[in-house]
């Protein structure tokens, strides 16, 4: 958790499309995530439709 830099959402998601390109707050250390849409990397129906990732 505490090396992650992005945070992937599905496209197809109403609830986070928006947020493409900007930028969430590690609640840890501070850091930027990019928030990125991916419709590969993220399976639509599985969990809250968003996953962590290192890039």
């Amino acid at each position: 958790m505490l090396g992650d830099t992005t945070i992937f959402v599905h496209p197809g998601n109403k609830r986070y499309k928006h947020l493409h390109g900007r930028y969430a707050i590690h609640p840890f250390n501070g850091r930027k995530l990019k928030i990125i849409c991916d419709a590969v990397l993220v399976d639509p129906s599985f969990g809250t439709r968003s996953v962590k990732g290192v890039i």
